[in-house]
């Protein structure tokens, strides 16, 4: 199964992808998006040191990693279109994701089934 990941929390990213390399599992992709400037929510944002320090983990792992600016944009959605995957797991805090994107993709409730699967 190939899966993609959408996040816009590097750190949280990063142990996802400890946790999944324990199981021989490497995301076709990580997608990395900026808050929100005027996040209601609160949340913050995280450093540039930690999404290059994601990307350079992708790098190390030749997992193709993107930064976008917006979740919903249609540059986002052509991107998304590009990438060859089944489905996707979102750590999108700030932004209620569009139906096109949705629609794309197959969204993963719980990682459950990968931490589980016997080999």
């Amino acid at each position: 199964m190939k899966i993609i990941c959408l996040t816009q929390r590097p750190i949280q990213t990063l142990i996802l992808m400890h946790l999944l390399g324990k199981k021989n599992f490497l995301f076709e992709g990580v997608v990395y998006y900026e808050l929100n400037k005027n996040n209601p929510l609160g949340f913050r944002d995280e450093g540039s040191s930690s999404w290059k320090a994601l990307q350079e983990q992708c790098k190390l792992l030749n997992i193709p990693f993107l930064k976008l600016s917006k979740v919903n944009s249609k540059k986002s959605l052509r991107e998304l279109q590009k990438m060859k995957s089944d489905c996707a797991i979102s750590l999108i805090v700030d932004t209620i994701i569009k139906k096109k994107i949705i629609n794309k993709h197959q969204f993963l409730n719980t990682i459950n089934f990968f931490l589980n699967k016997k080999n």
